[in-house]
């Protein structure tokens, strides 16, 4: 089957555009781990992404919390569908030859760690909060500072300027004569 096309009309011609060379950029793959299919589908992500010319943009998602958010739990966990899935998920696995195993139960350790840190990276109590206005400038180290931003209603405009930090640190110290 080859690739889907679209039809455009152009200045009273009609000129053929291939439907997969519409999207540019990225494929915006949002995980978990702690999915088996998660796990599967990261195994592949990168090699379907290059059969067709797109990078993938890796998105860490927290189904843990999700499931806390909706009530849900994990497709093991529920009654009738748990034991079906484990079976799948092998099944899945040796389908396209990926090695897998379902967590030991010390994952839970890791798994309650990353709920503690989301309840504390989202406690309001532990974060600045700033509304900026036009003109306002942000200046913060990336790797220091867990940051996001809140809904917005609106139209913006954000630009960003990252900083090598030895550059910045070399002429600092160029300025101050230590050089």
């Amino acid at each position: 089957m080859g690739a889907s096309r679209s039809m455009m009309a152009v200045a009273g011609g009609v000129v053929p555009v291939e439907g997969i060379r519409k999207v540019a950029g990225p494929i915006y793959f949002y995980f978990d781990f702690s999915s088996p299919y998660g796990y599967l589908a990261s195994r592949r992500i990168e090699a379907m992404a290059a059969r067709h010319g797109r990078g993938v943009a890796w998105r860490p998602f927290l189904l843990g919390v999700a499931f806390q958010k909706t009530g849900q739990s994990p497709l093991v966990e529920q009654p009738l569908r748990g034991a079906y899935h484990e079976r799948d998920f092998a099944r899945s696995a040796r389908l396209h030859g990926i090695p897998f195993r379902l967590p030991e139960p010390e994952m839970g350790k890791f798994y309650r760690a990353i709920a503690a840190f989301d309840r504390l990276a989202n406690d309001p109590a532990l974060q600045w909060r700033r509304g900026l206005r036009r003109g306002d400038l942000l200046i913060f180290d990336n790797w220091r500072v867990l940051h996001g931003r809140t809904a917005f209603v609106g139209s913006r405009r954000m630009a960003g300027c990252y900083l090598n930090r030895e550059d910045f640190e070399s002429r600092l110290r160029l300025a101050r004569g230590e050089i």
